[in-house]
């Protein structure tokens, strides 16, 4: 087998010679090692015209001592070592010296080039890798780009998405010099190329060995050729559709030629890329759902927290933002009433309205989910924020025509300021949410500025008081007292009927007003449950009190806003008072005027489930509306219960007296029953009765009983003639207690 051998002296004195000959035989051996050496652009031939390594000896023997002929079992085969090379083409491959066998104390080898093969192994490796640890594809391409640098050191390569606006967007290009990559285009934080210049390259590989020659590219080609590039190399990147999706860009300094090696390490690369892109699409995908309201496209509240949180990041001192929370009253109802469609679209135009307000740079998200919309004011403190709250644009006063329907979506607003209410997003959320709840406890107010902690405390006790309240409804840590309605005709009262009135006693706040616990129920969406065990209850009492003998003629029962819209409560509340055998007609469901004079129309539909089942329907706090008098008429009411107010004055020459005779003529015309709340002393009982009035309610003839004393208050009544006996009671003493 002829041979070639170079030999130095072992500089350690090992027996035997190091040895760096490369032996070409017959047969495949022989082959496989001109295939390497053509491929290594070796001139260089042994004795016999074979070709040989075109590498120095100090070059291989320099990167680690080769082992001793020695030292080495006969026949055997192993690999020995792996290096790079500089080819004769300017770039490098890596070679692997395999040993074969030992012939007397010399030992022949045979390289092998697996450029390719490693290059693939490496790649692979890294891309994979980098998904499994999650990393971003700037990450990941970025050592793909070193990579294929490392074979090719004269080029320098760059990776990009396509975008739709026709710029390849750049992920990496860690060798590209500054001043090439900062002149590129920035748009919305990532550097583009702007690619209509280059033509062929969505399509096709384009190949330019001469930049200089393509004056057409202009401005990108001069920028090439000022940081040395004289070659340019682009191949698409195809996604699963097949469309293009990526650019993968090669500029060489020298030999710009696209070899068979560099197109097939390009080939390797691009697939690879392909990959990485697709799955950053996907993650961009499922990244943007993730911070996307689905219904009307804007920031969700991780959205808009991720947005704020970078407006932190680089504010200026003593730069101001402002956080706005506006949620729609009632959006559940019309919901309930009108749909889930037309609730979207009140939502979809309730963003293009608030939309239409902001100017840019501002921020309006969604909360997703809710009826909430969040506001980012850039640049704006509280004083201007709480003059834009005010404006009547807001309040979406004109209904919103949709499919045919008028409806009314007003709302409340609350405000929080950076710095001084909060450094983060969740904390200036958090706090425009209580002053949004604030604003919806005071009757007089569409919105509130965050004030401190002492608003903060009234919504925690809130939110204990939510979270607390399904939990008594659950176990029955709920009361009902009775507050009864008495009649006087002919100077002899007798019972006309009970209210039903809330009572609970927390056990860490104590008594909580009724009135707090209605607007609770409703925030934490508890009415459907709270409402049910409240007619169960007072249905339960009155077939208790009826069993034992008691006439208690009939109970009342208050709806909330939310129960008017609820399409099965009607149904139900007809079968409890079937299993306790109450007829409809005994069972008075009452509803404030607020509730029952709303704007959109709908009420009437929904009002109208309960008349037909039979339950007679209560107008409470008549009185304390606007439109009354207008709408009155339309709703299907069997009685009118006056609000207090008409009776706080004592003198019977008061103002209110020609009012108060006005709507018992009013009642008289609608065929209506007026029963009047609030009546705390005799002159007003005495006032009221000239009035023509007969069915009263108020302290001045009981306070709210327990179940258990009914029976006694109504033996007192017997023995009683209309109250008449005791002028001047003072006000809020119950003489029946």
């Amino acid at each position: 087998m002829p041979h070639n051998t170079e030999a130095d002296a072992d500089p350690d004195g090992d027996n035997g010679a190091r040895v760096v000959a490369i032996s070409l035989a017959t047969g495949t051996i022989a082959r496989m090692g001109i295939q390497v050496a053509n491929s290594l652009s070796i001139t260089q031939q042994d004795a016999v015209g074979n070709p040989m390594l075109g590498v120095p000896t100090d070059a291989i023997v320099g990167l680690a001592p080769l082992p001793a002929a020695g030292m080495m079992c006969p026949n055997t085969i192993g690999v020995e070592r792996e290096f790079l090379v500089d080819a004769g083409d300017g770039d490098r491959r890596r070679l692997r010296l395999s040993r074969i066998r030992t012939v007397g104390d010399l030992v022949e080898y045979f390289v092998t080039d697996h450029t390719i093969s490693y290059f693939a192994s490496q790649v692979q490796d890294a891309v994979i890798g980098g998904m499994l640890a999650e990393h971003r594809a700037p990450k990941i391409l970025q050592v793909l780009c070193a990579e294929v640098e490392t074979i090719c050191p004269s080029a320098s390569v760059a990776i990009g998405e396509v975008a739709e606006d026709g710029n390849v967007y750049v992920f990496s290009a860690p060798t590209f010099p500054a001043a090439f990559v900062e002149g590129l285009p920035h748009v919305g934080g990532r550097r583009g190329v702007q690619l209509p210049v280059l033509p062929g390259t969505f399509d096709t590989e384009l190949i330019v060995p001469l930049v200089a020659e393509r004056p057409e590219w202009g401005d990108f080609g001069a920028r090439l050729s000022a940081c040395g590039f004289q070659g340019f190399w682009s191949m698409p990147i195809s996604g699963s559709s097949r469309a293009v999706s990526g650019m993968f860009l090669v500029a060489c300094r020298v030999n710009s030629r696209l070899t068979p090696l560099r197109h097939e390490l390009m080939d390797i690369a691009v697939r690879m890329t392909a990959m990485v892109l697709g799955r950053e699409r996907a993650m961009l995908r499922a990244q943007r759902a993730g911070f996307t309201d689905s219904l009307t496209s804007l920031p969700n509240r991780a959205g808009v927290a991720l947005q704020v949180g970078q407006m932190i990041e680089e504010i200026q001192p003593g730069e101001e933002f402002s956080v706005v929370v506006y949620d729609l009253d009632r959006f559940q109802a019309i919901q309930d009433v009108h749909g889930h469609r037309v609730g979207e679209q009140v939502l979809l135009r309730i963003a293009e309205n608030i939309g239409s307000l902001l100017h840019d740079g501002h921020i309006l998200g969604h909360n997703s989910g809710t009826s909430e919309f969040i506001v980012v004011l850039r640049g704006v403190g509280r004083d201007k924020a709480i003059e834009a709250m005010q404006g009547n644009e807001w309040l979406a006063e004109d209904p919103l025509e949709i499919g045919g329907r008028r409806l009314y979506a007003r709302g409340h607003m609350g405000l929080a300021v950076y710095p001084r209410d909060g450094e983060s997003f969740e904390t200036l959320f958090e706090n425009s949410s209580i002053a949004l709840h604030e604003a919806r406890r005071l009757p007089s107010t569409y919105y509130q500025a965050y004030s401190g902690p002492n608003m903060s405390s009234w919504v925690r006790e809130n939110a204990l008081i939510g979270e607390t309240l399904e939990a008594a409804i659950e176990h029955n840590d709920l009361t009902l007292v009775y507050q009864p309605q008495v009649q006087i005709l002919d100077d002899v009262s007798t019972l006309y009927g009970v209210e039903a009135l809330l009572r609970w006693r927390h056990p860490t706040l104590g008594a909580v007003d009724p009135g707090r616990i209605a607007s609770i129920s409703e925030e934490f969406g508890l009415n459907y449950r709270l409402t049910r065990w409240v007619v169960r209850e007072a249905a339960k009492q009155l077939a208790q009190w009826r069993a034992e003998g008691l006439t208690v003629p009939r109970i009342s029962v208050n709806l909330s806003a939310p129960d008017v819209y609820d399409p099965t409560l009607a149904n139900d509340i007809r079968d409890v008072a079937a299993e306790f055998g109450i007829p409809p007609a005994d069972l008075v469901l009452e509803l404030t005027e607020r509730i029952a004079l709303s704007d959109d129309g709908g009420n009437l539909v929904c009002l109208d489930q309960f008349v037909q089942q039979d339950f007679p329907l209560a107008l409470d706090d008549f009185g304390t509306g606007y439109s009354t008098l207008i709408h009155l008429s339309e709703l299907p009411i069997s009685e009118l219960k006056v609000d207090k107010m008409f009776v706080q004055q004592s003198d019977p020459n008061a103002p209110m007296k020609p009012l108060l005779r006005w709507i018992t003529q009013l009642a008289t015309e609608m065929k209506v029953t007026v029963i009047v709340e609030g009546v705390e002393v005799a002159v007003q009982r005495d006032f009221l009765l000239a009035a023509g009035y007969s069915i009263f309610q108020g302290y001045y003839f009981s306070r709210p009983l327990e179940a258990r004393q009914l029976r006694t208050w109504l033996d007192e009544l017997d023995e009683d003639t209309a109250f008449g006996d005791t002028e001047g009671d003072p006000p809020m003493v119950d003489r029946r207690r």
